[in-house]
């Protein structure tokens, strides 16, 4: 026979079951929030980055009595060209490579990169440099840096 004096010290299935469901509620709640701010924190590393390739194209210009550098782009004409080959030393990678932080060449969201073969995760350069030629027509820096685009 039961003491009716002992008390109850363990949960019942319906209770379990409605803390679970409140539960998973919750996290179905935030969890668009945290990859909203993943990304927003992968936006400000974007910038950071954009802020230090300025930044070394302005230490170069100070360091060769206000120059900027002219450029060339070999990912114009082969984008499996690897951006840093001292092959192509008028190239981004190689003019700025010791102005610029090392890891500032990169977006962590970047869908498109070079050298193109090297694929997501691979890649060394994911900026474009909208005014650089290709090899032997390149133009004088007046650039719009911005992400590579995405292989159609």
């Amino acid at each position: 026979m039961r003491n009716p004096i002992a008390k109850k010290n363990a949960f019942t299935l319906i209770e379990l079951l409605v803390v679970i469901a409140i539960v998973s509620v919750l996290i179905s709640i935030l969890l668009p929030a945290l990859s909203n701010a993943r990304e927003r924190g992968r936006r400000i590393v974007c910038m950071n980055n954009l802020r230090s390739i300025w930044t070394g194209i302005w230490s170069y210009s100070l360091t060769w009595d206000d120059r900027v550098p002219f450029m060339e782009d070999v990912n114009l004409t082969d984008p499996d060209a690897d951006p840093f080959d001292l092959a192509y030393p008028t190239t981004a990678g190689v003019m700025l490579e010791s102005f610029v932080t090392p890891g500032s060449w990169r977006c962590p969201s970047a869908v498109a990169g070079f050298p193109a073969n090297a694929g997501q995760g691979q890649w060394k350069l994911t900026y474009t440099f909208s005014s650089a030629g290709p090899i032997g027509q390149g133009v004088a820096l007046t650039v719009i840096l911005m992400p590579v685009p995405a292989a159609h």
